[in-house]
Formats: structure tokens, sequence, C-alpha cells
């Protein structure tokens, strides 16, 4: 990396990092506020019993049961 240092300055300013950096912020409300959401609909599924055939924690996450995948 050689050149002078005063030339980092000005590289970043054009960039606009304020602006980049709110954008980034609204992003982050907006992904945090969706994970919240998730937490509290994931939350509120495992409250509820299951209708399906009882199954170990481990094998309930997004399967079907057994039985229709060999038809």
């Amino acid at each position: 990396m050689s050149g002078p240092p005063t030339d980092a300055p000005k590289k970043w300013d054009d960039l606009n990092l304020l602006a980049m950096c709110e954008r980034l912020e609204n992003l982050l409300d907006k992904q945090i506020s969706w994970n919240n959401e998730i937490q509290k609909k994931l939350t509120e599924l495992h409250e509820k019993p299951p209708t399906a055939e009882p199954a170990s924690k481990k094998t309930t996450r997004a399967k079907r049961p057994r039985t229709s995948g060999t038809d």
C-alpha cells in the first residue's frame, strides 16, 4: 500500500459513509423486527400440540410424515 496517506480520507468521503451507515442501520432494524416476529411465531407453534404424529424434537424440523414419501 504505497501513496500519500491523505488520499484515503477523500476516497472514504466519496462513498458517503454516513448515508451508507444510516441505510445499514435501517436494514438492521427491519431485520431485528422480522427476527422478533419469527421468534414469536415459532414459540407459538411450539406451544401448540402437534397435529401430526408425535415426533422427537430432532425430527420435527420441516420434515413430512414418512408415509407420504414412498407413494
